[in-house]
């Protein structure tokens, strides 16, 4: 067992949970990507709500999902790889910001909007985010089709505000953080629920009770 605890600011109103999916990525496509390290989580983007499988990322603070115009191989999916890729035009609530976007990793280059998302029973209404029109070589291969960004503001390009703080100042959640239990499995390709984000509180069902806290060096990075 793994535990991650992560503290914020702070606020007040509810706890929420939703499953993540660690999955390691297949072998024999490419070893070059068999980490073992996508944590892939489910959310909804728009009205009415679409799918998408974004992989939980606590090292950077913009979060971005695949556009539906793009469609070169990296954002459809290779082979054995199938995307649900977000569709603008049939989201009502949705609305084109007049900025571009492009990721300090060179991962991919879109254009920023606003929309409704929900995850784990939460619903986070006119959240900013990247819609991705190029992603970056290789992301054909990854199970998600975005990246949901969980780090502090000021690692956020644009002065994007990112979904927890957006909860926070929305009053969305009983405490100003959140849990990340992570399960273990055995080797090779797991597909299925393998650990546990928690929303506004501790996870005092899989996680220890005994818990240290330490003071962060930076508010950027969890660190």
């Amino acid at each position: 067992m793994k535990l991650l605890l992560f503290l914020v600011t702070t606020c007040s109103a509810a706890l929420f949970q939703a499953s993540i999916n660690c999955k390691r990525f297949n072998q024999q496509a490419n070893r070059y990507f068999n980490f073992d390290d996508s944590c892939i989580g489910n959310i909804t983007i728009g009205t009415p709500p679409q799918s998408a499988s974004v992989f939980m990322d606590t090292t950077s603070a913009n979060w971005w999902v695949i556009g539906s115009k793009c469609t070169s191989a990296n954002c459809n999916g290779y082979s054995g790889i199938r995307k649900h890729k977000f569709n603008t035009t049939k989201s009502t609530s949705f609305v084109e910001g007049n900025r571009t976007f492009s990721t300090e990793y060179g991962l991919c280059t879109g254009y920023l909007g606003t929309d409704t998302v929900q995850m784990g029973g939460l619903t986070i209404t006119k959240q900013e985010l990247g819609i991705a029109t190029i992603v970056g070589l290789g992301f054909g291969l990854k199970p998600y089709v975005g990246i949901f960004e969980l780090a502090w503001p000021a690692l956020s390009v644009d002065q994007v505000t990112p979904p927890m703080q957006k909860l926070i100042s929305q009053n969305q959640l009983d405490a100003p953080m959140f849990t990340i239990w992570l399960d273990q499995k055995d080797q090779g390709v797991y597909v299925g629920y393998t650990g546990l984000i928690t929303y506004g509180g501790f996870d005092n069902k899989n996680c220890d009770a005994n818990v240290t806290y330490v003071a962060l060096s930076s508010k950027t990075f969890w660190q």
